[in-house]
């Protein structure tokens, strides 16, 4: 009785933001569907498929733009469809072993931006409300507060993920004839749903974390965000890499990728119950809530940080290798997160200052 009176109370507390969150994953869905209908009617139109080939009357055949040769207009035409109007890819590619094809079926990466957004939000909206200290007063524990709010939030992500690849599905189908659709198969289409699914979980998941750690919301969202696109860098790095190595890896291994996945949703779950619990009033002037994690957030966070500095003084450092800029922005990027982070006495005054002027 006392679980459906607190999901009751935390609905009523955040429904207008699990609302626009189930709004932003289904409109991004179907906005990406309607472009993708349009990107195909441009790509069949007839002017434009006529000139993608020319006829050669000295070889009585024909010749797209990459020089391959047919002996009809029909043979062209034939082979066009197939290759260029298709909304499913016949074979897996290699890199992403995924049907998924150019028109409206690419990964939405909106799923998981917004993914972000709800962890972080979920986490600030209720600080910024005080609304767990209201609960608190009711009796409710502060884990039991944040399960109640990280289930709610995670089932509209993940509703919003499902219901936003039917729309699109259903947009695609309304747009593009069903002679273009021969590869689709709904066991692949479910398996790439699963995976956005998870993924978009995923990241609410570190998201909500990152903002349960940090008491800036901002920063929270960039860092889950960094972690997001550049999660596969440190192997990239130490390989000596341009290529997303380990992303491509688990790209290929679908079972693993969704594995790893779940276990960083219930490991983050678990620490973030359990930091939770330890928070109190008068952590909100920290920028760091819980100090014990001052050197790990450091760490972390020093990593995208550097690679952004080394970009800039790869310029002008003369070497063969990255590894002097990288190094170099490696460092300065921990002091600068330092001097953040720890807030030294002879800093106090600055961040006052900074403190006044937002």
């Amino acid at each position: 009785m006392a679980h459906k009176t607190l999901r009751r109370l935390v609905w009523r507390q955040h429904w207008s933001i699990l609302l626009l969150i189930l709004i932003g994953l289904v409109g991004s869905a179907a906005v990406q569907s309607l472009y993708g209908g349009q990107a195909w009617h441009t790509q069949s139109n007839p002017r434009l498929i006529d000139s993608q080939v020319q006829y050669r009357r000295k070889h009585h055949d024909y010749v797209d733009p990459v020089g391959k040769r047919y002996s009809s207009k029909q043979a062209f035409l034939k082979d066009y469809q197939e290759r260029q109007l298709q909304v499913y890819r016949q074979q897996p590619t290699k890199k992403t072993k995924t049907i998924r094809g150019n028109f409206g079926t690419q990964i939405n990466q909106y799923y998981f931006v917004i993914g972000i957004l709800a962890g972080t939000v979920m986490i600030w909206y209720a600080r910024r409300r005080y609304l767990n200290e209201f609960l608190q007063t009711l009796g409710y524990r502060r884990s039991e507060i944040y399960r109640q709010q990280w289930l709610q939030y995670g089932l509209t992500v993940v509703s919003g993920v499902v219901m936003g690849s039917l729309v699109n599905l259903a947009i695609l189908r309304s747009q593009i004839p069903a002679a273009y659709f021969t590869y689709f198969k709904w066991q692949a289409w479910l398996q790439d749903l699963m995976g956005d699914a998870v993924v978009a979980l995923c990241v609410f998941a570190i998201a909500s974390l990152a903002t349960v750690v940090i008491n800036n919301v901002i920063v929270a969202g960039a860092l889950t965000l960094s972690l997001y696109l550049y999660w596969w860098m440190p192997q990239s790095v130490w390989e000596n890499a341009t290529t997303a190595i380990a992303a491509n890896y688990l790209s290929r291994h679908w079972g693993l990728g969704c594995v790893l996945a779940v276990l960083i949703i219930g490991i983050t779950w678990g620490l973030a119950q359990w930091l939770v619990s330890g928070y109190s009033a008068e952590q909100r002037s920290q920028f760091v809530v819980h100090r014990s994690l001052r050197l790990i957030l450091l760490l972390i966070m020093s990593v995208p940080l550097g690679v952004i500095l080394s970009r800039i003084f790869r310029g002008f450092i003369l070497s063969n290798t990255s590894w002097p800029s990288l190094i170099l922005g490696w460092i300065l990027g921990l002091v600068v997160l330092s001097v953040w982070i720890y807030r030294p006495k002879w800093s106090r005054r600055l961040w006052e200052l900074m403190g006044q002027l937002r």
